[in-house]
């Protein structure tokens, strides 16, 4: 025993001795610096780039032997200007030796500090990597009794990476990553974080991720347990800055053989949105997405800035809306958009190179049920919208305060819509907007306007003939049993000539525009009271339409009786009286329209028709007329 003990303390001695020779006399016999020359041809070589090594190489041979190296750069493809395509502070790796007598190469730790990579890629679709691998001839032959690889590590600190991509640049800047032991089919732990700008999205920020990752011994196929994604950042102009907050975990398999990931126990984290479900992902490039979300609430008003008009916004293109393919279910909770609410909305997506459909859509809506489609063709020059909605059994009192901050209306209402427009900008989605719509309420109140009281009114107005204003607001109201109502949309007017309202007292029609892009109203509504015998304030205005003018703005429209229109309507019934008189006296009578005995001789007609036409300019008749009908002058 006492004798191996002796020679295991003598080897261990030998080794202890290979390494303190190896680390005096390795220095002194081999200058790495004297190869810098034969490196960079080799690199030329291979590349067709300059690699230049401006700082000393230095050996380190404890506990492994390797090189240090600092200020590398690597030249530019020609044709992308004289910046390098990389540049490296410093950079060292290592072989430990004792693992080679074991048939294994174990690298020690590689690290890199300040790296920076400058990509670029040109209009006609060459970039600065382009001829990389392409120049050399030394093929590389995977060789089976190679020893089996082991790295100690992986430490990358503040590295930087600036892609131009014709003329949009992003920027990966401070990026750091930090890994734990690295084998073929073994796991390991990594963390790391960088900050990032997009110059063309407004966006900025500080991201971090995470998570342990295990590979085939192929590399192709790549397990993540427990990844872990943040972005912490602002987007948008100075003036409207957004604050992002954003996470994602999720355990990930990714197949880079078969371009194919599924990422399960998904859950995404945006301001206070929480989403979780499952996602399958094939073809990187161009992502086919199969997915099934849920959320317990979304605010899509969170994440939508309002435009301002003196600022160009950016357009919508039809590619915005190509970004995948395929789609899947989506459920929310409650969902709040333009100031609406909706609950248990149900949707299904569905996503192709012409377009994305959302169908069916189905939600709790108001005290009633919402359901309909939304489609945007993306296969033209521009995004163009259809949307289909049906809503059945509304509050439209509680709806209109949510849209237009008024009650005005109350009732029951079932409410049918189709529009089309062109997705582009605000402009065009309001100056192309159209389609029809349909209106049904039962059992409601016009707010704010006493249309009984607005009549009464137009009664004592009667006697200047002047036009008067309607007294609205306060408690006034005007209830009915039902009112319909449709409308055409064209070039975001609505146009509507069929209002039909309907009460114990009165009924109701109109007609008129409704100017969405100027967010005005024109609108003439005509109520006539029926069933108000014995009361005398209403007096003589039974069946009498009176004509209300509606205009302005659309949220606070003004209301005015309009006194043309309500005087001819009271006087309808002279008026009636007074054509059956001219016709008797075209006819020859004395006034009324009579057969018989009492008819107009013939004879009689021609002197009755010059009376009626003299007083129709002014004249009256002349009882001293000479016998030839002339008139006489004095």
């Amino acid at each position: 025993m006492g004798k191996l003990l002796k020679w295991v303390l003598a080897g261990v001695g030998i080794v202890a001795v290979l390494f303190v020779v190896a680390a005096i006399v390795l220095p002194m016999v081999i200058d790495p610096n004297n190869y810098k020359e034969e490196i960079r041809a080799g690199v030329l070589e291979e590349t067709g780039r300059d690699l230049v090594i401006g700082g000393e190489i230095q050996w380190t041979v404890f506990p492994s032997v390797g090189l240090g190296l600092s200020d590398l750069t690597l030249g530019n493809h020609e044709g992308f200007g004289d910046q390098p395509m990389i540049s490296v502070g410093e950079a060292r790796v290592s072989v430990k030796l004792l693992p080679l007598l074991r048939g294994k190469m174990e690298i020690g730790k590689v690290v890199l500090s300040d790296l920076m990579v400058n990509l670029e890629r040109k209009a006609n679709g060459q970039t600065n990597w382009d001829d990389l691998g392409t120049t050399g001839t030394t093929t590389v032959n995977e060789d089976r009794n190679a020893p089996e690889v082991l790295v100690s590590g992986i430490e990358i600190s503040n590295a930087n990476v600036s892609w131009r991509d014709i003329d949009q640049i992003t920027e990966i800047k401070d990026f750091a990553l930090r890994t734990s032991a690295i084998s073929p089919g073994q796991p390991f732990d990594l963390e790391g974080s960088f900050s990032v700008n997009l110059a063309q999205s407004l966006l900025a920020g500080k991201a971090g991720f995470g998570g342990r990752v295990q590979s085939s011994a192929d590399g192709n196929r790549i397990e993540i347990e427990g990844f872990e994604f943040s972005f912490n950042g602002m987007q948008g102009p100075a003036e409207d800055l957004m604050t992002l907050d954003l996470g994602i975990s999720a355990n990930a398999n990714v197949d880079l053989e078969k371009d194919t990931a599924t990422l399960s126990d998904f859950s995404l984290r945006l301001q206070d949105l929480l989403i979780n479900g499952k996602i399958n992902i094939a073809n990187f490039d161009h992502p086919h997405l199969d997915f099934d979300f849920q959320t317990d609430r979304l605010n899509l008003d969170d994440y939508l800035t309002e435009t301002d008009p003196a600022v160009d916004e950016p357009d919508l293109t039809v590619d915005d809306f190509k970004l995948f393919t395929g789609g899947g279910d989506f459920r929310i909770g409650e969902l709040r958009m333009a100031g609406l609410t909706a609950t248990d909305v149900s949707m299904t997506v569905k996503a192709g190179d012409a377009g994305v459909r959302l169908s069916p859509i189905k939600a709790q809506f108001y005290g009633g049920q919402q359901q309909g489609e939304i489609n945007i063709d993306a296969s033209g020059e521009r995004p163009l919208l259809t949307m289909s909605q049906k809503l059945t059994g509304v509050q439209a009192g509680t709806l209109l305060a949510e849209v237009m901050d008024t009650r005005r209306l109350q009732g029951v209402a079932d409410l049918e819509m189709k529009i089309t427009t062109d997705l582009t900008n605000t402009r065009t989605t309001f100056q192309t907007l159209g389609g029809n719509v349909g209106l049904k309420v039962m059992d409601g109140a016009i707010v704010g306007v006493d249309v009984t009281e607005i009549i009464k009114v137009a009664k004592l107005a009667l006697n200047t003939q002047e036009e008067s204003a309607a007294e609205t607001g306060g408690d006034a109201k005007t209830e009915f049993s039902q009112l319909t109502v449709s409308g055409v949309i064209k070039h975001g007017v609505l146009r509507s000539e069929d209002l039909d309202m309907r009460s114990p007292l009165l009924r109701m029609t109109g007609k008129g525009a409704i100017n969405l892009v100027e967010e005005t109203i024109d609108y003439i509504a005509k109520p006539v009271l029926i069933n108000v015998i014995g009361t005398q304030s209403l007096a003589g205005l039974s069946g009498v339409p009176v004509p209300l003018k509606i205009s302005g703005s659309l949220f606070e429209p003004g209301v005015a009786v309009d006194i043309v229109g309500a005087v001819a309507g009271s006087q309808k019934a002279k008026i009636d009286q007074k054509k059956d008189e001219v016709l008797g006296q075209l006819l020859g009578g004395n006034g009324d329209v009579t057969s018989g005995d009492d008819a107009a001789e013939p004879e009689d007609l021609g002197s009755t028709a010059k009376s009626l036409f003299k007083g129709l300019l002014g004249g009256t008749k002349d009882e001293d007329e000479e016998d030839d009908g002339g008139p006489r002058t004095g």
